[in-house]
């Protein structure tokens, strides 16, 4: 009976060693979980502010690319004019001589 007693015993102690180190791992986990949700929290975030800062890049490039070819787009456009007054006026001015020799 007193072994049997002592036995009981041990196995009581070794129950409430066992349900002690759970309850640490626990606590530990618990907290690992804690600093783990922070922590992919703060990537995410940084992610997502990473991600802003590449779409802004990315349409202010596109907004000076296109700023660029409208400028390009209108020297072209401002030359072509130039080109087109200089034929009208150079024609005018054959047209003009035509008629001056016509009438003499």
């Amino acid at each position: 009976l007193t072994a049997a007693m002592w036995r009981a015993d041990a196995a009581r102690k070794h129950a409430d060693d066992v349900r002690k180190e759970l309850a640490d791992v626990r606590k530990w986990a618990e907290s690992t979980h804690d600093v783990l949700k922070n922590k992919t929290n703060d990537i995410a975030a940084d992610l997502r502010a990473g991600l802003r800062k590449v779409r802004h890049d990315i349409a202010n490039e596109s907004h000076g690319a296109l700023a660029s070819q409208i400028a390009q787009v209108a020297a072209e456009n401002a030359a072509f004019e130039s080109s087109i007054s200089a034929r009208v006026e150079s024609n005018r001015e054959a047209v003009l001589r035509y008629d001056t020799q016509i009438r003499d």
